[in-house]
């Protein structure tokens, strides 16, 4: 009991001391959000919270003897038990939904609770291999690790599409970095669709290249002509040739760029007339 008292008694002060330092690192966030909000970046958001580290299931469970009666008897059980516990947090930014999380995993240690008709006490000392460790691990917080969230209309960037991780990354990199240094960006319409590329990344492509030169590798005609490039080069590769490499460059107003543009990126005229007459009086819609 002393050492899970001596333990309880800090587990306040160390949440606040990692608030105060939480604070310091979220004040570059603050930051960071005011020139996505300056360059009108819609939707895209960073957040901060307190989390678990990957591992700290992992290491509360090494310190539980799952093969003796108790709540976590069996592993896979026990990692189901635990797995619920941290789910049922509703904050882990907020001191108060923590305590209550460390009060019920106690609880559990001390109490057999498989059967809620027949709760037994248990001895935590035969439940628990070090407890010491155990309570150095969860009241001291070492657990708890700060993690920053980049976010496009408040939805994670785990769950966007590949195409939509990328601009979104992209975007962002744009906007941040102020260097004037050239650019080079390889295929960045990958896995996106022709009207997120020319709302949403060619604007700010086109407010980059302002600063700095913007080198593309692109197979889209809304980059290659929406984003107003200064010069544009096609390239080809005669594999029978012994891979001979074959280049012209020049500005869109002159005539062979503007050719090889249809040809490259847009399927060559019929293709391109195809389109064109299949969409009609685009003055209509």
């Amino acid at each position: 009991m002393m050492a899970k008292s001596r333990y309880r008694v800090s587990t306040r002060k160390i949440f606040n001391k990692k608030s105060e330092i939480k604070q310091m690192y979220d004040t570059i966030k603050i930051a960071i959000s005011n020139v996505l909000d300056s360059q009108k970046v819609s939707g895209l958001t960073i957040d901060s919270e307190f989390s678990p580290s990957s591992t700290f299931n992992e290491n509360v469970l090494a310190l539980i003897s799952q093969n003796r009666a108790g709540s976590f008897y069996g592993s896979d059980e026990a990692r189901r038990l635990l797995a619920k516990l941290c789910s049922e947090v509703s904050s882990w930014s907020d001191f108060d939904s923590i305590e209550e999380f460390l009060n019920s995993l106690i609880e559990l240690l001390e109490n057999d609770k498989r059967d809620p008709r027949r709760i037994g006490k248990t001895f935590i000392g035969d439940i628990v291999k070090e407890r010491d460790r155990l309570y150095e691990l969860i009241f001291s917080l070492k657990f708890l690790e700060t993690h920053y969230e980049l976010k496009q209309n408040n939805k994670s960037i785990d769950n966007l599409s590949p195409g939509e991780k990328g601009a979104l990354l992209l975007v962002f990199y744009l906007v941040l970095d102020q260097d004037d240094t050239p650019l080079v960006i390889d295929q960045p319409e990958d896995n996106l669709d022709n009207f997120s590329i020319a709302t949403f990344l060619v604007p700010f492509i086109q407010s980059a290249k302002k600063r700095r030169q913007i080198i593309m590798v692109t197979h889209n005609p809304n980059l290659a002509v929406v984003a107003d490039s200064e010069q544009i080069i096609r390239t080809s590769i005669d594999k029978v040739k012994g891979n001979q490499f074959d280049f012209c460059s020049g500005g869109i107003e002159q005539k062979e760029i503007r050719d090889e543009i249809v040809k490259v990126l847009e399927g060559d005229k019929p293709a391109f007339k195809t389109r064109k007459d299949k969409y009609g009086n685009l003055d209509s819609i």
